[in-house]
């Protein structure tokens, strides 16, 4: 009998250590799958994309940048991304959707290191200086929430990333999110698709195409 009760208490041991490991996990961030977590309900990331829009080579331009531009989107199972009729990535569907703007030392990727949110004009490398998301995104309507400061850490391996986010929204709410996987990837660097066409492309890509 004392053998058992001393069993059941090992493996009582055992569960709760293992609860606590669980916990702190989720504490720090859940590195085991793909996620959007807002306050405290989470939604399953499930694709990605980016867009490179080149350098900044435009010296009319209200906000300047050093390095390349690229924006990331994250995106929900529901929502897909393609190309329209005029090249550009447009989203279709519903679901959950995550963007930022970003600037790399590359044009074609990103390089892994931290990215710090930055207000202030010109945007020097390893920043974004916009960022938003939806949570009920879908193509006749949807309502972005301004991301106002936090950091993206990314690292590469091969062709796949991995995407740490840790922001606050205009709410005050913690934004946090995991996402391992491969990007789509999107030039808009050509002429038809220059920095001259840029904002419209954007406004396009909230206001539904």
């Amino acid at each position: 009998m004392e053998k058992l009760m001393k069993l059941f208490l090992g493996l009582f041991l055992v569960s709760s250590l293992l609860s606590s490991c669980d916990k702190d996990d989720n504490d720090n961030g859940d590195t085991s799958k793909n996620y959007l977590k807002v306050g405290d309900t989470e939604y399953v990331l499930f694709k990605g994309a980016m867009e490179n829009y080149g350098t900044n080579d435009n010296e009319d331009e209200e906000w300047n940048y050093d390095g390349y531009n690229i924006d990331l989107s994250l995106a929900s199972e529901g929502i897909s991304i393609t190309t329209n009729s005029y090249g550009e990535m447009n989203y279709s569907g519903s679901g959950q959707l995550l963007y930022f703007e970003m600037f790399s030392s590359k044009g074609n990727e990103f390089d892994s290191r931290e990215y710090t949110f930055s207000s202030a004009n010109n945007f020097p490398i390893g920043t974004f200086n916009d960022g938003e998301y939806s949570l009920a995104y879908t193509d006749d309507d949807d309502e972005w929430i301004e991301i106002t400061s936090g950091e993206i850490t990314i690292s590469k391996s091969g062709s796949e990333y991995s995407i740490t986010i840790a922001c606050t929204d205009e709410n005050d709410k913690s934004v946090t999110g995991f996402f391992k996987g491969s990007l789509q990837y999107f030039d808009n660097t050509t002429e038809t698709k220059s920095a001259s066409l840029k904002s419209a492309a954007k406004i396009a890509k909230r206001e539904k195409q």
